[in-house]
């Protein structure tokens, strides 16, 4: 959040060093916080779910560095808006309606257009939600070994006593029963008020923890951006770290689609549709790891732009879709190359 003067996107090719982009999207209203972008595999198309005002929005883009427009509001009264897509394409919309600070879940029929009633899964209780002021906050949803695992943060967000705890489901609707082991990251020796985050996976399936810490105790806002890894141990329990000024290493890279100056043919070779499915229910990695076993993997003609390449690229259904839909586009000229050995390192 650039202040009140919209969204600026950064971007990365490792996590962890940045450049500093764009404002892409000015929603033309003061106290701007929490955005969530989300891609739809389906259409490709960017999602920003926005606060503006305490109101929840929605603008849409062709790419994530916009520029954002706007399609709709969609809340009155109500913060920190995160969309899930679950297994079979259902999604889901969290959001924080104030006063009271309660997480409900609303039901969308797509990306922009509600269906039902929200229902209210989570609101303050607990003794680390309540230490200073009354918050739960923040609402980030991830699925592991078919179990649903809301992340929340409790506690005020200007005070060094924010902190992140998470309840798990088996449904995306609830109930939700919070964890034994909160809160998972909270203040400690000189760090304080860590919360507020997204939990992602890098290139070998590692969950990774984005999230906020404070400067200093004081009762401000003055914060910086973490990232720190989330795991979770045989018994299904969520654990995680909050580090400051230490070394540690970084996230695994995603494997990526290389950009192309010449159009050659070498002996590599399409995987099979039954090999796409097993690798894709493995996640990134796995698809990676045996086109690595093959020595080959799908490359694409240069006739197509890298920018339609990246428009199918986002998600492992992205993956899948883009194969399918180079095969279609290109006829005859679609070229199999061995893909580059530090890539697959």
């Amino acid at each position: 959040v650039n202040g009140d003067n919209g969204y600026r996107v950064y971007t990365s090719k490792d996590l962890v060093n940045w450049d500093r982009g764009p404002v892409v999207f000015q929603p033309g209203q003061r106290h701007i916080w929490a955005p969530d972008v989300w891609r739809d595999p389906d259409s490709g198309r960017f999602y920003l779910y926005y606060t503006a005002n305490r109101t929840i929005g929605v603008a849409d883009a062709p790419g994530p560095l916009g520029p954002f427009t706007i399609r709709k509001k969609l809340f009155d009264s109500a913060i920190d808006a995160h969309l899930f897509r679950d297994d079979d394409g259902r999604l889901y919309l969290y959001v924080v309606q104030v006063p009271g600070f309660r997480i409900t879940v609303q039901p969308m029929s797509s990306p922009t257009e509600p269906v039902g009633e929200p229902q209210l899964i989570l609101q303050p209780e607990s003794e680390w939600e309540t230490r200073n002021g009354r918050v739960t906050e923040g609402p980030w949803v991830i699925k592991h070994d078919g179990r649903y695992y809301l992340i929340y943060s409790g506690s005020g967000a200007s005070t060094p006593d924010y902190a992140v705890g998470y309840a798990t489901s088996d449904s995306p609707l609830g109930p939700f029963t919070r964890a034994e082991n909160n809160p998972i990251i909270q203040r400690s020796e000189g760090l304080f008020g860590p919360g507020h985050g997204c939990a992602i996976r890098d290139g070998d399936g590692q969950w990774w923890h984005v999230y906020h810490q404070k400067r200093t105790a004081k009762v401000e806002w003055d914060r910086f951006i973490c990232l720190d890894p989330l795991r979770f141990d045989e018994q299904g329990l969520l654990h995680g770290q909050a580090t400051r000024g230490t070394e540690q290493q970084a996230p695994a890279a995603l494997p990526r689609i290389v950009e192309s100056s010449t159009i050659s043919a070498t002996n590599g070779s399409w995987l099979s549709a039954a090999e796409r499915k097993l690798a894709l229910a493995g996640g990134p990695a796995a698809l990676w790891q045996l086109a690595k076993t093959k020595q080959s993997i799908h490359r694409f003609s240069t006739l197509i732009t890298a920018g339609q390449v990246r428009d199918h690229l986002g998600t492992d259904e992205g993956i899948d879709a883009a194969i399918d839909w180079c095969k279609k586009t290109a006829v005859t000229k679609v070229y199999i190359e061995t893909f580059r050995s530090d890539y697959l390192a």
